[in-house]
């Protein structure tokens, strides 16, 4: 146990920080087409989670079981880097690939004042 989170919990944390240090930076960009209605529905996710008196763990452990809950991962459009890659896709239309689910938490991360930083990186050789 680990500041007081058992170690599937961690394990989970250490996972979700991993995939978000693969995304690609030139995906750091907030989503163009979208961004007021994301940013309102962040907001109210974030109000909605009742995370500002908690400590930083148990907020990005709340955020991330909040994701795995909401998100559905995109299968069917996996090889298509276009499709469904950005925040507001994870977040608004409730289905994003890695990358979109990788922008959400970071984004919501950020919100709660967490450094979450994207870096660009590979997976079996593929960015």
């Amino acid at each position: 146990m680990c500041y007081g989170i058992d170690g599937d919990v961690m394990k989970e944390l250490l996972t979700v920080m991993l995939c978000v240090s693969l995304v690609s930076a030139r995906t750091q960009q907030l989503t163009n087409s979208h961004p007021q209605a994301y940013r309102q529905a962040l907001s109210q996710v974030i109000s909605s989670l009742h995370l500002k008196k908690k400590d930083p763990l148990t907020q990005i452990s709340t955020i991330y079981r909040y994701i795995l809950t909401h998100v559905d991962y995109d299968y069917e459009t996996y090889f298509h880097v276009a499709h469904r890659t950005t925040a507001y896709h994870a977040l608004c239309e409730k289905k994003a690939n890695c990358q979109g689910i990788s922008l959400l938490l970071k984004d919501m991360c950020h919100c709660m004042h967490i450094k979450a930083p994207l870096v660009k990186g590979t997976y079996r050789g593929e960015p």
